[in-house]
């Protein structure tokens, strides 16, 4: 005996029944193809004979990424981390002169007196920046997030290799010296901007394993440099929790908590999220938020270590603000501009490219059209 389906209720009887004894619906009635005249099912659905066969997608791409909207972004990014990084360059520095009046150097004062290595860090950090903000404005839309991920990139791996090299100290989380120190403080560096560029791309393609391996392996890399010993001693997280290390060390308890927190949401990135927008949003606010204790981290350091001199906290204080937003504004733009260019550049290569946003169409005005042989209309009354 053949059973059917009814398409009312559902349910499936016997063929030779006259209708559905569930719903009382007539029997499906089979249909033909209007181009080859095969039979098709009672459903609605194409002809499997002739229909054309599906394009096969090579990976899941969603549909909330647009190329016009991510190009905007990028630029928008590309324009801010170059000004970012070109107002920190040309700030100057305050020291307090014997007289007790502030004295300002500016970069042109002391950098004839810096070192080869360090003179070049110096003047390539603002031509990257000139370099993006031209590009931005001048380029086409479409490269601008490739300008901005090869100019970044190089120019914050050129400043870590400088700083393991001894030249430079502006490796933040290098707290011990030494080639090792140097090492490991740049890959955690690159790998918080990893777990951004990662979380980013997912944003528009939630179901890409792509960007969830970015986020999670760049996780894996910034747990491990917490547990890594440092020059023999131990690790930073069983330093934190010697009795020694709390006193004083209350802001490096601070800043490496809310380090291990982005670095863990890195590590949960590799989990498929049952609503992949609110994750990601909740993963951007944990990395805001230790973007945003860094600052606060540098000013307590600072603070207790002129206490510690036998130095005024009170006189410091604007001084050390001061340095604490020119290094904030330098090394923040040079994370954000390579991982910004790399977003979009992923983005664009999961999406099928990226393409600039149309003009906009341009009005015209139309006269209306007189028929043929009609009298001109008459000119307006004019009012003195």
């Amino acid at each position: 005996m053949m059973l059917i389906g009814c398409r009312n209720c559902g349910g499936r009887y016997s063929a030779n029944l006259p209708a559905c004894p569930h719903c009382q619906s007539p029997p499906p009635v089979d249909r033909t193809c209007p181009t080859c005249g095969a039979v098709l099912p009672s459903v609605p659905a194409p002809c499997a004979a002739c229909a054309p066969a599906p394009a096969r997608i090579s990976s899941p791409v969603a549909s909330s990424f647009d190329p016009a909207r991510e190009l905007r972004w990028a630029k928008s990014w590309a324009i801010a981390c170059g000004t970012m990084i070109l107002v920190g360059f040309l700030m100057p520095l305050i020291t307090a002169s014997a007289f007790g009046l502030p004295e300002y150097f500016w970069p042109w004062d002391w950098m004839p007196g810096l070192p080869i290595l360090d003179l070049l860090a110096s003047v390539q950090v603002a031509l990257a920046a000139v370099t993006v903000l031209a590009a931005a404005i001048l380029a086409p839309i479409r490269i601008v997030p490739r300008i901005m991920a090869i100019v970044g990139g190089v120019t914050l791996v050129l400043q870590i290799v400088l700083s393991v090299m001894g030249q430079l100290s502006l490796i933040l989380w290098s707290t011990v010296p030494g080639l090792t120190s140097g090492i490991l403080g740049g890959i955690a560096l690159l790998s918080v901007c990893g777990i951004a560029v990662g979380n980013r791309v997912r944003k528009s393609f939630p179901v890409h394993r792509a960007p969830r391996r970015i986020a999670g392996l760049c996780g894996i890399l910034t747990v491990a440099f917490l547990l890594t010993p440092l020059a023999g001693n131990s690790p930073i997280i069983a330093e934190m929790f010697e009795e020694h290390f709390w006193p004083q060390g209350w802001p490096f308890v601070l800043g490496f908590g809310a380090y291990l927190a982005y670095g863990i949401a890195g590590i949960v990135s590799f989990r498929g999220f049952a609503q992949p927008r609110s994750t990601t949003q909740v993963i951007t606010w944990i990395g805001r938020t230790f973007f945003a204790v860094v600052p606060v981290v540098l000013l307590a350091i600072g603070l207790l270590t002129t206490r510690f001199l036998g130095g005024s906290g009170q006189e410091m204080f604007g001084p050390l603000i001061l340095l604490v937003v020119k290094f904030c504004a330098v090394w923040y733009g040079l994370l954000a501009l390579p991982s910004a260019g790399a977003a979009a550049w992923i983005s664009a290569s999961i999406g099928g490219g990226l393409s600039e946003p149309p003009p906009p169409p341009k009005k015209h005005l139309k006269r209306p059209v007189r028929a043929a042989g009609a009298a001109p209309p008459p000119p307006p009354d004019v009012v003195v």
